[in-house]
């Protein structure tokens, strides 16, 4: 009977030892595995990430234009090439050689317009000979000819409140208060619109001596200021205003 449990007791011993060796090397597997997955994760090249760029906007032109210093504050003008070529150029010669800056009066101002650039002429050296004098000038860009297909079409499109044109030679006007007529002529070219300084600037030039134009010869007479200059203004005008100096 002691020989039957010692050996029973052997076998228990046995068993149990077998079975944790047992245990012991399925845990010991699984931690191999285990590490074995993370160095496989570990190893495994991170994916570079490639950020596509934004297709960039080519840059927009740049629209010609300038702005004034006036007695009464500023304005600004933006030009028109389409429209009115020839005459951005010339606007744009005269800002560029400083033509404005030695003070250019405002020697017609009435409801619909204002009217500027004459300045003393005959002085030698003259330094502004090269914007007087004619120059090309552009037609109507709504109808270039005297045919009546483009006379019709030009009364289409007068000229807005705004409008700034060259009109040939050294003059300058700027729409006021707009009206069926200005515009509608073959060589009526909007050269561009202020764009700032309508209502604080433009409105608010004085007009209170009349012009030589609308008034029957009172007023500002540009003749005598292309023959006497500014002095003349200011001597029998002293109100009026002038541009100081523009740039772009």
């Amino acid at each position: 009977l002691r020989r039957i449990v010692w050996m029973m007791a052997l076998m228990l011993i046995s068993a149990y030892i077998c079975f944790n060796l047992l245990l012991f090397a399925s845990v010991h597997k699984d931690s191999e595995d285990s590490e074995g997955l993370q160095n496989d994760v570990e190893e495994t090249p991170k994916k570079e990430i490639v950020t596509i760029p934004k297709p960039t906007e080519p840059p927009q032109p740049k629209i010609p234009g300038f702005i004034c210093a006036t007695t009464k504050g500023e304005f600004e003008v933006a030009l028109n090439r389409t429209m009115a070529p020839k005459s951005v150029e010339r606007i744009l010669k005269m800002v560029r050689i400083g033509y404005f800056d030695q003070g250019i009066a405002f020697f017609r101002v009435n409801q619909w317009i204002t009217q500027f650039g004459v300045s003393k002429g005959g002085r030698k050296p003259d330094p502004y000979a090269e914007v007087r004098g004619p120059a090309p000038q552009d037609t109507n860009p709504y109808g270039p000819t005297e045919s009546l297909a483009d006379q019709k079409n030009r009364k289409k499109f007068p000229w807005v409140r705004g409008t700034f044109a060259w009109i040939g030679g050294l003059h300058m006007l700027i729409v006021r208060k707009a009206n069926a007529q200005m515009g509608t002529n073959v060589q009526d070219a909007p050269a561009g619109m202020v764009i700032r300084g309508m209502e604080n600037v433009i409105d608010q030039l004085d007009n209170s001596y009349g012009n030589a134009v609308d008034s029957r010869g009172k007023g500002p007479d540009q003749g005598r200021l292309y023959r006497e200059g500014n002095e003349y203004i200011k001597k029998l005008y002293p109100k009026t205003d002038f541009i100081l100096r523009c740039w772009e």
